[in-house]
């Protein structure tokens, strides 16, 4: 992930931010702040690849995030999340709505596939990484053979995973994955969690979101920040696809950095990150 990291005084490594959906993360595991929706413009970091004693490479990311200390409202709170996303990107006058796509996710749904096909525990994360990357920078072709050559992931499942690369309205997904698992035990987690986005989905249409919005099982950009919650990306699509905003509910993060406190008494977050540099040298 070209993550940038220096030595302080004392030896220590430290790592320069390279998003701010992490520091968030870890602010709300130790204390809840004042207000309930937070915008925040601040530069991350990536190392250089090609010079790394130039110093970091940094640019401005855009977060929004809400926070709330119950999860009696958290589907309402994800759609107006969506809302916002899909608010600052129509108010760029040059993108045209027709060739922008919200792309829902759950994590939930995605842990389910991987399983179902056979993907151990342990080569999850990687895997839901390489996966997110198709259609972007990499081809299913291409994701295959490095899941092939660096996990010894075997042909038979990769072949099942590449039936499950699909995008549809959520109603047509909900019978893709019925046709695919078949009889499955798994089926009852995929319910809930297309049930859950459904949910979502009805609070974003008195929302006026104008956006068309899809399903797609390896949507998402950091999964491992959203375990056990929705995922959301808008994508623009032209002879290139770009995503524009990404983000999710990330609860089970600020539960994993808050270490040994109870979760039920830590508040609860979903936010997006909006890439700047794409929509500022598109103008």
């Amino acid at each position: 992930h070209q993550v940038y990291e220096v030595l302080d005084r004392a030896g220590s490594v430290l790592q320069l931010p390279y998003d701010l959906t992490l520091p968030m993360a870890r602010l709300l595991g130790k204390k809840v702040p004042p207000v309930s929706k937070i915008f925040r413009c601040e530069h991350v970091y990536r190392s250089n690849i090609k010079d790394e004693s130039s110093g970091p490479i940094h640019f401005k990311e855009i977060d929004f995030d809400i926070i709330t200390l119950d999860a009696s409202d958290i589907p309402f709170n994800d759609a107006e999340c969506i809302k916002v996303m899909a608010d600052v990107i129509s108010s760029f006058q040059f993108i045209k709505s027709s060739n922008v796509r919200i792309i829902l996710n759950h994590g939930v749904l995605l842990e389910t596939v991987l399983r179902f096909c056979g993907i151990e525990s342990a080569q999850e994360l990687m895997v839901a990484r390489i996966l997110s990357e198709v259609g972007y920078d990499k081809t299913m072709k291409e994701a295959k053979s490095i899941l092939k050559s660096d996990l010894n992931i075997s042909s038979t499942v990769l072949n099942e995973l590449a039936q499950f690369d699909f995008t549809s309205k959520l109603e047509f997904a909900s019978s893709k994955f019925h046709k695919l698992m078949l009889d499955s035990p798994y089926l009852t987690r995929i319910d809930d969690a297309l049930a859950y986005l459904n949910k979502v989905m009805q609070y974003l249409k008195p929302l006026n979101v104008s956006f068309s919005v899809s399903v797609s099982p390896f949507g998402g950009f950091n999964s491992a920040f959203y375990s056990g919650g929705i995922m959301f990306t808008a994508v623009y699509e032209d002879k290139f696809k770009s995503i524009m905003c990404a983000g999710g509910r990330y609860d089970s993060l600020i539960a994993k950095l808050a270490r040994n406190k109870n979760p039920n008494i830590l508040p609860r977050a979903v936010g997006l990150r909006l890439a700047w540099d794409f929509l500022f040298t598109s103008i």
